[in-house]
């Protein structure tokens, strides 16, 4: 498989399902071969159960570990492997947590290894996001961090018995770097899906929070309208009058 594309070329949608399609008639019409099409399932994650407070995506999970990232004394909220874990688990697709945090527990320096690697790609997909929130170019170095990630994820696929026939599975569901592998197949489906300008970025000038926008008509602006929107309002206010 390809790596990831640059998010613009839409040359393909990522996703952890593909479609097969009935033989096409020359005269078929186009909403004919649609309905026609079967959802087959590859890799079987429900959909993304992410809490709208973090984000609403897995990545954005991961990217919001740090509060306020854009003010002088940050916090960062990613400060233990079971951490981890637990933005993971949030989102349903890691089939077994707790077996995951009793190992970071019995093998440290694994789990430790894995924590770097998380945050690392976080700032990557910070980048990423940012940008794709400004409608600009996404920074190539940073994609191609993703791609190193999301190829590791790739490469820990395996067919597994089924009856009938085989399902793909992870080779390992308790490896430690298995939260960075969904992480990474989450940024890879919001970095190919044709929905992108439901990717936002919260205007604050403390926080820089990114989210997926789930409003009808696509009018979310800030993480939340209580926190973010009232100072912004409160500042407005202020310097109309307070003007010299």
């Amino acid at each position: 498989m390809p790596p990831i594309m640059d998010a613009r070329s839409r040359l393909g949608h990522v996703s952890t399902t593909a479609r097969t399609r009935p033989e096409t008639r020359p005269d078929a019409r186009p909403e004919d071969t649609a309905a026609g099409e079967e959802e087959v399932t590859l890799l079987a994650l429900p959909d993304d159960q992410t809490p709208a407070g973090w984000g609403g995506r897995l990545a954005f999970s991961l990217v919001n570990s740090v509060l306020w990232r854009r003010s002088d004394d940050p916090e960062d909220t990613l400060d233990s492997y079971g951490r981890l874990v637990d933005i993971a688990a949030d989102s349903g697709w890691l089939p077994d947590a707790e077996t995951l945090r009793v190992a970071g527990k019995r093998g440290p320096a694994p789990a430790r290894l894995a924590m770097s690697r998380a945050i690392e790609l976080r700032e990557h997909l910070f980048a990423i996001f940012s940008s794709l929130a400004d409608d600009e170019p996404v920074p190539a170095v940073s994609l191609s961090r993703l791609n190193e990630v999301f190829g590791q994820a790739l490469s820990q696929l395996q067919l597994a018995p089924r009856e009938p026939g085989a399902r793909i599975d992870w080779r390992s569901p308790v490896d430690p770097d298995l939260p960075l592998w969904l992480i990474a197949i989450s940024a890879a489906e919001l970095l190919t899906a044709t929905d992108q300008d439901r990717i936002k970025q919260c205007p604050g000038e403390r926080c820089g929070w990114v989210f997926y926008d789930t409003t009808r008509n696509r009018s979310r602006r800030w993480c939340e309208d209580s926190q973010c929107g009232n100072r912004a309002r409160a500042k407005r206010y202020y310097q109309r009058h307070h003007a010299s």
